[in-house]
């Protein structure tokens, strides 16, 4: 677990006794300095029938009391998830292995008297919040692990999704990586890295716009200066294929990238490594998508992250084009030897192509 982030400690029975029943359970539970019990507090297994159950305050040797007990029998053999504990590390603590320690355990049988096991003694790993490649410090390359994450869904070069989930809301995405560089660049987390989670915000939504021009479609928003990073999802119709996207500002020091994840769907992240601003634009046309022949196209999923770690919800958009719009994206294309070729670019061989004055290869 990291830092900062609250995790269930989970307790199974496992004995030898098949034929032995328990009725009640009742331990003491030593818990290292810069933890803490987390809001979720104590979770019973449900093979424990309607249990009655407490649960004491940590006290000033940092242990802390539970006791259980049902009409229910369990058996003696093992149960899963006798209870689940879900514990808290502090913002400050610091990354190292801490133990806990199950003390004073006593298990009460329906018929056979009382069982007093040996103490067990658990270990917790504990790792910055960010270092998703746990070799102790969060840098650049566990920004670019994410990023990759966002755009493929694929958990590969070692990657770490507990560690990389900076706000703790089990998502992983652009707010994610804006919190991870705002980390590298000024040495700490932000004061409310975990306060900021999708449930807290999904209130609040703003509206996008989208236009048809001669190479594909342009996304506008309202104040785009406001963000220094973004993430959405397209949907395009079948055989419809994205070559690119762009930023149609000035700005700098941006990096925009997507990826396919199926036939018809891409997702696309843009991002500064220095949480810089995105320039402002008089028209509020923010990016350029690179989309001959488009059909039909679906945004979807689109939030955008402000300097300050705010997110910004924007609802689902979707548009048909209409032939006469496609018509006037009747594409330039010849061959290297300049002979004039269809002007569907589907139609094409495999080869090297000059499209609207540009060298192309068709794969």
């Amino acid at each position: 677990m990291a830092s900062g982030q609250t995790r269930s400690l989970v307790v199974n029975l496992k004995d030898n006794k098949t034929i032995d029943t328990y009725n009640a359970l009742s331990l003491s539970m030593l818990i290292p300095n810069g933890f803490n019990v987390g809001n979720q507090a104590l979770q019973l297994s449900d093979k424990w029938g309607d249990p009655l159950y407490a649960l004491g305050d940590i006290d000033q040797n940092r242990n802390i009391r539970m006791a259980i007990a049902s009409a229910t029998e369990l058996p003696g053999q093992g149960v899963d998830e006798l209870f689940t504990l879900d514990l808290k590390a502090d913002e400050n603590t610091t990354p190292d292995v801490y133990f806990i320690k199950l003390k004073n355990i006593l298990l009460e049988y329906a018929t056979k008297g009382k069982d007093r096991p040996d103490d067990v003694t658990m270990h917790i790993n504990l790792y910055k919040l960010g270092d998703d490649d746990k070799n102790g410090m969060v840098l650049a390359d566990d920004a670019t692990r994410v990023i990759n994450y966002i755009l493929t869904g694929q958990a590969d070069d070692g990657i770490n999704i507990m560690l990389a989930d900076m706000n703790d809301d089990k998502v992983i995405d652009v707010f994610d990586v804006m919190k991870m560089i705002t980390y590298i660049l000024k040495a700490k987390l932000p004061h409310n890295v975990l306060a900021q989670t999708r449930t807290t915000d999904s209130l609040a939504y703003e509206n996008l716009s989208l236009y048809c021009y001669h190479e594909g479609i342009t996304i506008s928003i309202p104040a785009p200066q406001r963000f220094t990073s973004f993430q959405f999802d397209i949907e395009l119709s079948d055989d419809i294929e994205m070559n690119g996207v762009s930023l149609l500002n000035s700005s700098t020091g941006h990096l925009i990238q997507f990826s396919r994840n199926e036939d018809n769907s891409y997702r696309v992240v843009g991002l500064s490594l220095e949480n810089s601003q995105l320039a402002s634009t008089t028209d509020n046309k923010l990016i350029g998508l690179d989309i001959p022949h488009i059909q039909k196209i679906a945004i979807k999923n689109a939030i955008f992250v402000t300097q300050q770690g705010k997110i910004t919800y924007f609802n689902n958009k979707e548009m048909e084009i209409a032939p006469d719009n496609n018509s006037s994206q009747q594409e330039s294309i010849y061959d290297i030897s300049g002979r004039k070729m269809p002007t569907d670019r589907r139609k094409l061989h495999k080869g090297v192509y000059i499209i609207n004055n540009k060298k192309v290869v068709i794969k």
